[in-house]
């Protein structure tokens, strides 16, 4: 058994057109490119486009230039896999823009398995002189090459604009008014009236969240007066993809108990936050949208910035640190069920060591969430499911069999190292599915042995996470689970363990990055002082010079009673204490 881990159309009128102006001898050139013919024989691309609705947008795209707006998911590197290699001969020269590493790979890979090797997709980065690039570009074929790199070289006529067969354009709602790559198709469309422009894009919500007709704008910028929408609603895509149902199984992980107190902490904060933007934005907001269940929208701080972006000026500065508060809030409960609990304490700790008063940050300026019952309570449970005080004797309810060595850790330090429930959860999927293959083994065997093709039958499991962060993270715990069980230990007791043995050396470089800061500033400030002093200096004792105060008159200051110097915020103390601990574990 091997387990593998991986992270319709529209119409509109013409809304630029590119200048008429062109010379004679440029159109001349132009009218000699030769366009790929396109026979039955070569639209038929099983290994690329093995679905109905990507051969029907493959050929639209064909026939016509336009905006490709299609759903997340649903295979748009491999429509533009099937477009490269129309165009992967030395007649044409190709360019693909706005690609990344990783999909850059994809499409090697794709393009390799359907018989694309040489020279096939070629990348023009820094390391590609001019010389060479020159030569690819008389060369032909289908090339990579990052914005800067060919607006130079279109401005130096580096490559001739008429050599250019097309351009392809990913990733088109990163494309705006300052963006290079609107430079590009511009000084393109202007030199060039044969070439094609083709762009696509895989994010919807990017086109109707910013800016008056964002749409029309992003067909403005990328030359194109078409669009091509393919929701995964379209009458096509979800014939197409109920033709094969999936079997699903939904199973439902609680969350452990000290989680769950997080996560009611955190949104206790959210409503405290909510409530203190209601109090003074009332007018300019519409307060049926600030709601807790809204919150958990990761477009919800972005709609309340878009409602308060035409007052933003008006806007106190307590309510634009509150905005981007909720923010952070949201993070920390995603993070919550997505980072093991060393790296969400860490998480944590930056926090607070961000916002620890200092000359250059005020008061005003920190955020109010921190001062809160519910924002201590985040902080001291999430260190409590990492590690606990042995002189301090702390009922928790999630104390595991966990007996990481404490050999390796400073002393006075007791490991809890909580899992996240749901790799628990998944150790026993994946297990339960081991077990069934085993059973079957014995069936599928006398099958096999009486002339039946199980060819077709394969032991791979798919796991898809979010990110390549978390697919990097479940491998090590499956990976090692089985060795922490024979030792005695919890599955992920040996991930959880290094995670925590980095941890405190972390903290120990940062206690002395810390300390080396305070002295150099010390310094620095003592020096001010006493420049300040030597200036500055008092009159003598019954002289009074005119402008000034006289000496024996008390001056109220703001703020400078004791009772508002005793309302000192908790995140001071907070911060006071993980530098005494960082200090501490330095030493030790």
């Amino acid at each position: 058994m091997s387990s593998q881990i991986l992270p319709a159309e529209t119409d509109f009128s013409p809304v630029g057109s590119p200048p008429e102006s062109h010379s004679s001898s440029r159109s001349q050139v132009c009218s000699h490119i030769t366009l790929p013919s396109l026979s039955s024989t070569q639209l038929s691309y099983p290994c690329t486009l093995p679905l109905e609705f990507h051969r029907h947008i493959f050929e639209e795209l064909l026939s016509e230039d336009g905006l490709l707006i299609l759903s997340r998911g649903l295979g748009l590197r491999r429509i533009i896999c099937a477009l490269l290699k129309i165009y992967s001969d030395k007649e044409s020269l190709v360019i693909l823009l706005n690609a990344n590493g990783h999909e850059l790979n994809f499409i090697k890979e794709e393009l390799a398995e359907c018989g694309v090797k040489k020279p096939g997709l070629r990348v023009v980065n820094n390391e590609t002189n001019s010389k060479e690039r020159s030569e690819l570009y008389v060369s032909g074929g289908i090339l990579s090459i990052t914005s800067r790199i060919l607006i130079i070289d279109l401005l130096q006529k580096r490559i001739p604009t008429y050599l250019i067969t097309g351009i392809l354009v990913m990733h088109a709602e990163r494309v705006n008014e300052t963006s290079t790559e609107a430079f590009i198709l511009r000084i393109f469309k202007e030199e060039n009236k044969e070439g094609f422009i083709k762009a696509f894009s895989d994010s919807p919500e990017s086109f109707i969240s910013s800016g008056l007709s964002p749409l029309q704008t992003a067909l403005q910028l990328l030359q194109l007066r078409k669009v091509f929408l393919y929701p995964r609603f379209h009458v096509m895509i979800r014939d197409c993809l109920e033709q094969r149902k999936a079997d699903v199984t939904e199973l439902y992980q609680p969350l452990s108990p000290s989680m769950d107190e997080i996560q009611q902490a955190i949104t206790e904060c959210i409503e405290a936050c909510l409530s203190e933007i209601k109090k003074g934005n009332g007018n300019w907001l519409n307060v049926d949208d600030l709601s807790v269940e809204n919150s958990f929208f990761r477009s919800f701080d972005v709609l309340i910035k878009q409602q308060l972006e035409p007052v933003w000026h008006r806007v106190s500065s307590k309510t634009k640190l509150i905005v981007n508060d909720l923010t952070t809030l949201r993070k920390l409960l995603e993070y919550l069920v997505s980072y093991d609990c060393v790296s969400f304490n860490s998480f944590l700790e930056t926090i607070i060591t961000s916002q620890t008063p200092t000359s250059a940050l005020s008061q005003q300026q920190q955020s109010p969430w921190l001062s809160l019952d519910a924002g201590n309570t985040i902080f001291s449970v999430a260190k409590r499911r990492v590690f606990v005080r042995t002189s301090t004797t702390i009922s928790t309810d999630n104390t595991q069999k966990n007996s990481y060595p404490t050999s390796k850790l400073p002393p006075g330090i007791q490991p809890v190292l909580e899992e996240l429930p749901k790799w628990n959860l998944l150790a026993e999927i994946l297990q339960e599915i081991e077990s069934d293959i085993t059973s079957h083994a014995t069936e599928t065997s006398r099958t096999s042995s009486e002339g039946e093709d199980l060819s077709h039958l394969n032991n791979t499991i798919l796991i898809m996470m979010e990110n390549e962060r978390e697919c990097s993270q479940l491998r090590e715990y499956l990976s090692t689970m089985h060795i922490a069980e024979r030792q005695g230990l919890d599955k992920g007791s040996i991930m959880l363990g290094r995670l925590l043995k980095n941890y405190f050396k972390w903290k120990s470089g940062m206690s002395k990055v810390s300390k080396n800061l305070f002295n150099e500033n010390g310094k620095e400030r003592s020096k001010e002082v006493n420049s300040n002093s030597e200036r500055d200096e008092p009159p003598k004792r019954g002289t009074f010079q005119r402008g000034q105060q006289p000496p024996n008159k008390r001056r109220r200051i703001r703020g400078g009673s004791n009772t508002a110097a005793s309302v000192v915020p908790t995140r001071k103390s907070k911060a006071k204490l993980l530098e005494e601990e960082a200090q501490e574990i330095a030493n030790l």
